[in-house]
């Protein structure tokens, strides 16, 4: 069972798979339309500039289906085939052990719903490498990456406001849609020793900026956003986002025997 939401959020319903929605007509059996158009091509060329320097650059694009199951399991979870009570308090009237078990009479008792015209998450990536070896042992090399996400994951709370509920008779909801994007821009380099009698060592340094306004970025949406008249104000720096990243590792093989 999905909610069918009239524009502005103004009213929901409940609408069982392949049926009618009061709201917005009818939806099919998987009770969001099918997104077939998810073509996820990677392309890459590689070009040998000079003896000892090659360029790298790639394209790719990939799609994120994972979040149709979790969409799937809280679907299956709504009323009529599961029974759900919310109970709410606030300062000057505080939950007690009586009415939080006792939650609220509602005509509408749906906790999840999800836009009907639900799409899967797109990442688009570019990449750039230059290689350059120096002498019989070492590797300098250096790249740039940029990513476009689409499409994304954003929870949202439009049944809450700062004085309860802005619906009558409508228990809040989580209601996720696929608006979300974001955008991550890298740059890196490399400095590579091969292992030359048993001894190597490598450096790596990222510099990198991420920003988006999804609550998730791989499915399973869990964020909800914190502001639902103005999800705008969602875009901000990626949780993940790590500016200045430094690595490196040091290898010595002991001389056992031949090999």
């Amino acid at each position: 069972v999905n909610l069918d939401a009239a524009p502005g959020f103004t009213a929901v319903a409940p609408v069982s798979a392949g049926g009618v929605g009061v709201f917005s007509g009818a939806f099919p059996d998987a009770l969001v339309r099918t997104d077939a158009n998810n073509l996820a091509p990677r392309i890459g060329a590689a070009w040998r500039v000079a003896a000892r320097t090659t360029a790298r650059l790639g394209y790719g694009v990939s799609f994120n289906t994972g979040g149709y199951s979790t969409i799937a399991r809280q679907l299956a979870s709504q009323p009529p085939f599961a029974v759900t009570n919310t109970s709410i308090g606030s300062v000057t009237d505080p939950l007690s052990l009586t009415s939080s078990l006792t939650g609220s009479a509602s005509s509408t008792g749906n906790t999840f719903g999800v836009a009907r015209d639900y799409d899967a998450g797109v990442v688009r990536t570019w990449t750039l490498d230059l290689s350059r070896d120096m002498g019989d042992a070492w590797n300098v090399s250096g790249g740039i990456t940029r990513a476009a996400g689409t499409h994304l994951d954003i929870l949202r709370a439009p049944n809450r406001g700062p004085d309860g509920l802005r619906l009558a008779n409508v228990q809040p909801f989580l209601w996720q849609t696929s608006e979300g994007r974001s955008r991550l821009n890298a740059a890196n380099l490399r400095i590579r020793r091969w292992y030359v009698r048993g001894f190597s060592t490598s450096m790596n340094y990222t510099f990198a900026d991420s920003m988006d306004n999804a609550s998730t970025i791989g499915g399973g949406a869990t964020v909800v956003a914190q502001d639902e008249q103005n999800l705008a104000a969602e875009w901000g720096t990626s949780s993940f986002n790590r500016r200045h990243q430094l690595s490196g590792d040091l290898n010595f093989e002991l001389p056992f025997g031949d090999n």
